[in-house]
């Protein structure tokens, strides 16, 4: 599984509600639950294995790690700000501040790990951006004030400019995949849970959208509910 996927997903989600107003539909609640097990299980493993590549000094393995979770938080950021899942982003939130926190401090960190710094500034940047097309999104937001001046400013209707804004975020996120089948799995697992927020009949067999949804998306008139 790529890092990028979890982007891709992310954009995708923001893109639908966004055109829609409101959250896409409900998730069952055995979904719901399922979803966010595998989340705190995700944060059960990535801090061990930060834990391991800290003790035995494995550098190239922490900064890789701290890749992965980032892209990861994107996507889970998207996810819950379409759900409304506050206490969930909440809980999932502070626990990564804390296994994310020595890669806050640029000044106090090394030279090599000031990037992981900057990708999480920009991704939280980007984060913001996308819940910002959703009712409610600021209190999921990293930045309120950055989140509503997003809101305020920017009304992306048009289907080639949301195209452009996946390249620029895709771009931000290093062209990787996960090795760790475990945490691969976990992924893919959640990519299914997500897709179960979007009505089938908005899609072709081949994964598309129908045309009829993208012209609607275009001119920013799209409903489901």
């Amino acid at each position: 599984m790529k890092l990028r996927d979890h982007v891709e997903m992310a954009v995708l989600l923001a893109r639908l509600a966004a055109a829609n107003g409101h959250p896409l539909q409900k998730w069952p609640a055995e979904t719901g639950r399922t979803f966010w097990n595998q989340v705190h299980y995700l944060e059960h493993l990535w801090s061990k294995e930060m834990d391991r590549a800290q003790r035995e000094r494995i550098v190239l393995q922490e900064r890789l790690l701290v890749e992965e979770i980032l892209s990861c938080r994107l996507f889970v950021q998207s996810v819950s700000a379409m759900t409304l899942a506050h206490e969930e982003w909440s809980r999932h939130r502070q626990s990564l501040d804390r296994l994310l926190l020595e890669f806050d401090r640029p000044e106090t960190v090394p030279s090599s790990l000031s990037r992981l710094f900057r990708l999480r500034k920009r991704l939280d940047h980007w984060g913001d951006f996308l819940v910002s097309r959703l009712p409610g999104g600021e209190e999921f937001s990293e930045d309120r004030a950055r989140c509503r001046e997003f809101h305020e400013t920017y009304q992306l209707r048009n289907e080639a400019v949301w195209e452009l804004f996946l390249k620029g975020i895709t771009r931000t996120v290093p062209a990787r995949s996960v090795e760790e089948p475990i945490r691969s799995g976990i992924y893919r697992l959640l990519h299914e849970a997500a897709l179960k927020l979007i009505p089938e009949n908005l899609f072709l067999t081949d994964g598309r959208l129908k045309p009829h949804w993208r012209r609607r998306i275009e001119a920013g008139a799209a409903s489901w509910s």
